[in-house]
């Protein structure tokens, strides 16, 4: 089975870290993490990402415009604004990649 690669995008490094720890610790997903808009795009373009989970403490405009840009390279590419804490962050991915 090939792993699900996630690229996380949020303003707080330290609660990047931890989504980060979450989703590399399942055995079937990958993450990576930008918090600034400019490394993110760049990861997503030299990348293969199957989501982009936007997390805390992004910008209603910087969210638009990251949404377009991800859906403009990959129109399957999940996109999952996650602002509901990392104890339902598991189930919520889950549910996305259904």
């Amino acid at each position: 089975m090939t792993k699900k690669q996630i690229l996380v995008v949020g303003r707080h490094q330290d609660t990047n870290e931890k989504v980060l720890h979450l989703i590399n610790s399942n055995e079937h997903w990958i993450g990576k993490g930008s918090i600034t808009d400019e490394s993110a795009l760049e990861m997503y373009q030299n990348g293969t990402f199957d989501m982009a989970l936007l997390s805390g403490g992004i910008e209603v405009e910087s969210g638009i415009k990251l949404r377009a840009a991800f859906t403009e390279k990959n129109p399957d590419v999940v996109v999952l604004q996650h602002f509901g804490g990392i104890g339902t962050l598991a189930a919520d991915i889950e549910k996305a990649f259904q």
